[in-house]
């Protein structure tokens, strides 16, 4: 890397001005390469600290309160953090349920037809009409 002699004589005159300070050349050299590498690396920072804060400054505006409305805002966000996934979850196993107990009733209530009808055939097969009507009195026919 080839170092201008004008750039080492500002370099020279700025270090003496302001520190007071008479370097030789080889110093001057070292210095000079020294604060383009920190001026390179400074550069690389803040870029890399200007794309943080755009996007925390990007982030911040989604993560902002909403001042008219700050407590539908929490109430939502707890919807849909645990609420709606709590309500899906109980109306599915209510659902459920009740499928299940309605076939659970049309089951007992098939087998119960199906037990009254097979035991009247049965029983009232020789029967008058009057010993019939006395059977229907004392096994009446199931509810539904």
């Amino acid at each position: 890397m080839e170092i201008s002699n004008p750039h080492l004589i500002k370099l020279r005159t700025r270090v003496l001005l302001q520190y007071g300070i008479n370097l030789d050349e080889t110093s001057l050299s070292i210095l000079s390469i020294l604060q383009d590498d920190i001026g390179e690396k400074l550069t690389e920072q803040n870029q890399k600290l200007e794309e943080a804060v755009y996007s925390i400054e990007r982030s911040k505006k989604s993560l902002q309160v909403d001042q008219n409305h700050p407590r539908w805002q929490a109430f939502w966000f707890g919807m849909g953090k645990w609420g709606i996934a709590s309500i899906l979850f109980i109306i599915l196993v209510g659902i459920y349920t009740q499928f299940y107990i309605s076939e659970q009733h049309k089951k007992k209530y098939v087998e119960d037809w199906c037990w009254w009808y097979k035991s009247y055939y049965n029983e009232t097969k020789g029967m008058s009409k009057n010993a019939a009507e006395e059977w229907l009195y004392n096994h009446p026919m199931p509810a539904q």
